[in-house]
């Protein structure tokens, strides 16, 4: 199967921002691949699209709450993104208005209540434009991640 035929335009505001109240009345694109044609369906019309011998895949995945807020000592704001932890409290992530940032300048995380979480200091800068924060606090990942991250938009 070629995947360019399963590129198509999404409008942001077409995206669920939150799972369905029902997760049996979630909606469901399918594609017909001998005709190339779209149907706009219910999961729980899923069977009426399977054939004897197809192989469904399921994905249990769930997104992280990996988006976080950010202030540096001017009172600038800034947002990031969680990309991956290097190594224990360090952390690769995309943070908008990095460039303004100084290596080991300390900025300060916010917790959803925009109150000062912990400190993290800009360590260095990467190849991909992301930065790498040492993140001031000894608690766990998910704990961090839950008192202080959103879903990415």
């Amino acid at each position: 199967m070629r995947t360019d035929k399963l590129n198509y335009s999404l409008p942001p505001e077409l995206i669920a921002q939150q799972p369905s109240g029902s997760r049996s009345q979630s909606r469901l694109l399918v594609f017909d691949r001998s005709s190339s044609g779209l149907t706009d369906s219910r999961f729980t019309n899923i069977g009426d699209f399977l054939l004897p011998g197809d192989c469904l895949v399921l994905n249990d995945t769930k997104v992280l709450p990996a988006r976080f807020f950010a202030e540096r000592a001017s009172g600038a704001k800034l947002e990031g993104l969680f990309i991956t932890e290097c190594k224990a409290g360090i952390w690769e992530v995309l943070l908008k208005g990095a460039r303004k940032v100084k290596i080991d300048e300390t900025i300060d995380l916010k917790d959803k209540e925009h109150r000062t979480f912990c400190g993290a200091t800009l360590l260095a800068r990467t190849a991909n434009g992301g930065s790498v924060l040492k993140i001031e606090t000894d608690t766990t990942v998910d704990a961090i991640l839950e008192k202080i991250g959103f879903p990415p938009l």
